[in-house]
């Protein structure tokens, strides 16, 4: 999976997953691939049925185009690094079970997502 630094995350959340709404994609906002992953690395996942899972380690990777093949990423102002409003990303939990996910961002430090499939169980 890599390493990831986690100085980025400042804040702890705790999510809810939900279906993505058409509401929940009316941002501003952007992330760049590794500040997804960075961010979201020791965050609460929760799932719709209450149960939440630590995130030892993420990876994410932006959705270049849409359903219709239209470009979902924007320049960042240097031109230097590509932001999405969407990403697809794979969670390693704390008890090695591992899940991938399409992750909407809804703000600076908010998202929800959506697609979840688990990759791997639980190993501990």
């Amino acid at each position: 999976m890599g390493r990831f630094a986690a100085g980025l995350a400042l804040i702890a959340i705790t999510v809810g997953i939900a279906a993505a709404t058409a509401s929940a994609h009316n941002t501003t906002w952007y992330w760049s691939e590794r500040f997804a992953s960075n961010f979201l690395n020791q965050k609460d996942f929760c799932f719709n049925d209450g149960s939440c899972r630590d995130i030892d380690v993420s990876l994410c990777a932006g959705r270049k185009t849409d359903a219709n093949g239209r470009k979902e990423w924007i320049w960042n102002n240097t031109r230097t690094i590509k932001l999405y409003k969407h990403l697809y990303c794979s969670f390693r939990f704390t008890n090695g079970a591992i899940w991938t996910a399409l992750v909407h961002v809804t703000g600076e430090k908010t998202w929800v997502s959506d697609h979840m499939k688990l990759e791997r169980p639980a190993t501990r």
